[in-house]
C-alpha cells in the first residue's frame, strides 16, 4: 500500500499519483487520503483537492490499469471516499 498523506492541493495529490505509480505493485493500493476535502471546500475555493486529482488520475495515467475500490468506505462514509485505487495491471 502507498499512502498519499502529505499535500492536500490538487497539483501535488496528481503528481504523488504518477510518482507513486511505478512503485505499485499489481493488486496493490494507492490510498488517497482525506479526499472528503474536496466536498467542504471546492464550493468555496475552487480547488479540487485530492478528489479532483484521483478524478484526472484515473481517466489519464491510471485509465484501465486502476479501479476504485470501495470495499473500505463503510457505512456510505469515508474520509477517503473514492481514494482507494487497487492497480489492476502494469
Amino acid at each position: 500500500i502507498s499512502w498519499q498523506p502529505l499535500s492536500h492541493a490538487y497539483a501535488d495529490v496528481l503528481e504523488d499519483l504518477r510518482n507513486y505509480d511505478k512503485f505499485t505493485t499489481v493488486g496493490s493500493y494507492m490510498v488517497v487520503q482525506d479526499t472528503k476535502m474536496t466536498r467542504m471546500y471546492m464550493p468555496s475555493v475552487g480547488n479540487p483537492y485530492p478528489l479532483g486529482s484521483v478524478r484526472d488520475f484515473m481517466q489519464t495515467n491510471g485509465k484501465d490499469r486502476y479501479v476504485i475500490d470501495k470495499q473500505y468506505e463503510f457505512l456510505l462514509y469515508s474520509q477517503h471516499h473514492n481514494g482507494w485505487l487497487r492497480k489492476l495491471r502494469a
